[in-house]
């Protein structure tokens, strides 16, 4: 989570994942750069806070549940 982490805290990154009741696969362009409020994020936590910057609101995700992810600004 490290990685991820670091990504996100330097720009945009684009995260695939599974929504943790349906399983439905969703994507989500998120980021902890210069967000409406600043959250520090443990890398050991189950679940990470970002701010997804495409429906402008925070979004929790189980790490469990992360497919992939990528950078896509930053």
């Amino acid at each position: 989570m490290d990685k991820l982490l670091n990504a996100a805290y330097n720009g945009v990154v684009r995260v695939t994942f599974n929504h943790y009741r349906t399983g439905e696969e969703l994507t989500a362009n998120l980021t902890l750069k210069a967000t409406p409020t600043f959250i520090k994020q443990r890398n050991d936590s189950s679940y990470l806070a970002f701010y997804d910057v495409v429906d402008m609101r925070w979004q929790s995700i189980d790490v469990n549940t992360i497919v992939n992810w990528e950078v896509i600004d930053g």
